[in-house]
């Protein structure tokens, strides 16, 4: 068994909770926070889509992403897609882990988690691609605003998960 997942149930039975009642709340709440990624995701590209289009950004852009003028190849949608749900179920994972520690109950454990998630995971990402890529300042806004709604909602998404799926007797 991997190490992470010894610490996992190491962390459960000593909180009294149980990683293997765990696992219907975290497919569902992770296979939902990756549908939602999905739709939230599509939206930033749209508002941003003037910027994929200019010309000289095209070398910016990965090959899998923009191999040639137009749309994205079928690969890349399916490679964005599986990341989006293996992202979507590690961060129910570690919703599962940290729920104990996250304040607030029901809707409001949601945000301070999607709060946390978006401190961790887009902030640093967007600033330091700010630093490195020469995007117009749009790029990195939106990338921002996106990624904070993206968390709020996933965030939610996982604690309603846990609230109606899981035991969270232990968490709340």
């Amino acid at each position: 068994m991997p190490l992470c997942m010894q610490s996992i149930l190491k962390s459960d039975i000593m909180n009294g909770s149980s990683f293997t009642g765990a696992v219907k709340p975290i497919i569902i709440g992770g296979i939902f926070f990756a549908v939602a990624s999905q739709i939230i995701l599509m939206g930033e590209v749209m508002a941003t889509m003037d910027i994929y289009m200019m010309p000289e950004y095209f070398p910016v852009w990965s090959k899998l992403m923009m191999p040639d003028m137009g749309p994205p190849p079928a690969i890349f949608y399916a490679i964005s897609i599986s990341v989006s749900v293996g992202l979507a179920l590690l961060y129910s994972t570690i919703f599962h882990v940290l729920r104990a520690g996250i304040p607030g109950t029901g809707i409001r454990k949601g945000l301070n988690y999607g709060i946390l998630m978006f401190l961790l995971s887009s902030l640093p990402s967007m600033l330091g691609m700010w630093m490195l890529i020469n995007l117009p300042v749009k790029f990195f806004i939106a990338g921002l605003a996106f990624g904070l709604i993206h968390y709020l909602i996933g965030g939610v998404v996982i604690s309603w998960a846990f609230q109606k799926f899981g035991s969270t007797a232990s968490a709340e």
